[in-house]
C-alpha cells in the first residue's frame, strides 16, 4: 500500500472538519455587546464641550470683531429698519426674526468649524442612554440651525434684495423654519435634560451645565438660537 505524504493527509484531515466547524460556528451563540459605560459616555460629552469652550474663548476677539463689525452695523441700519417697516400684514415679525438671523450670522463664521469638530466628538460616544443620546441631538440640532444661516457681509442688502422680490417666501434668504419646526424648539429642553443625567452619572454640575450651552458661549457676543 502506497504512503500518503503527510501534507496531504493534513489537507484531507482539514477538508474533512470543515463542514463540522462551519455547523458550529452556526449554531454558537453570539458573544453578547458589552454595553456602553455610561459614565464614561457623560464624561467624554462634558469633556468635548470643554474643548469646544476652549475653541470659542480662542476666537472671542475674532467673533467680537463681526459683532463689532457686521451685526451691531446692521441692527442699527436704517436700510434693515425700512425693509421691516414693508413687511407685508401677518408677516412682520417672521421679516424681523430674518432680519435678525441674517444680522447675527457672520458672527458664527470664527466657531464653525469648531462646531462641526465638536458635534463629530459627540457622535463617536457610544451611549444608549435616553437623555444622553437626547442631548446629543439637542447639539445636532442647534449645529444645523448655524449650518444653515448664510453669512453675509452687508445683511441689509441681503434683507432689501428679498424685499425687491415682495417677500417671497420662496425667495427667502434664510428659511423661517429654521428655526419654527418641533426639533428646533424642543432642542433646549434635550439639553437641559441631557445636564440633570449627566449630574447623576457623576459629572460635575459646572461641567454638566456648559454641556448646555449656556457656559460655552459665556462672554462671547453669541449663543445658541
Amino acid at each position: 500500500m502506497r504512503a500518503v505524504p503527510p501534507a496531504t493527509l493534513a489537507r484531507a484531515v482539514r477538508r474533512a472538519a470543515l463542514p463540522a466547524i462551519l455547523v458550529a460556528l452556526a449554531v454558537a451563540p453570539a458573544a453578547p455587546a458589552q454595553a456602553p459605560d455610561e459614565r464614561a459616555a457623560a464624561r467624554e460629552m462634558s469633556f468635548a464641550a470643554y474643548r469646544l469652550r476652549v475653541a470659542v474663548l480662542a476666537q472671542s476677539d475674532a467673533i467680537d470683531a463681526q459683532v463689532f463689525g457686521v451685526t451691531l452695523d446692521a441692527l442699527a441700519d436704517d436700510r434693515c429698519d425700512r425693509a421691516d417697516d414693508a413687511a407685508p400684514a401677518g408677516r412682520e415679525l417672521e421679516v424681523l426674526l430674518i432680519d435678525l438671523l441674517l444680522a447675527f450670522a457672520p458672527a458664527y463664521d470664527p466657531i464653525r468649524p469648531a462646531l462641526d469638530t465638536f458635534l463629530a466628538e459627540l457622535e463617536r460616544i457610544p451611549t444608549n442612554d435616553p437623555a444622553l443620546r437626547g442631548g446629543r441631538a439637542g447639539w445636532r440640532t442647534e449645529i444645523d440651525i448655524i449650518r444653515r444661516l448664510p453669512s453675509t457681509p452687508d445683511p441689509c442688502a441681503a434683507l432689501q434684495a428679498w424685499q425687491r422680490t415682495g417677500f417671497a417666501a420662496a425667495k427667502a434668504p434664510i428659511p423661517v423654519d429654521v428655526l419654527v419646526n418641533p426639533a428646533a424648539q424642543a432642542a433646549e429642553g434635550k439639553l437641559a435634560v441631557a445636564f440633570r443625567r449627566m449630574a447623576q452619572l457623576g459629572v460635575s454640575a459646572g461641567a454638566a451645565r456648559r454641556f448646555t450651552g449656556k457656559r460655552v458661549f459665556a462672554g462671547v457676543g453669541i449663543g445658541l438660537l
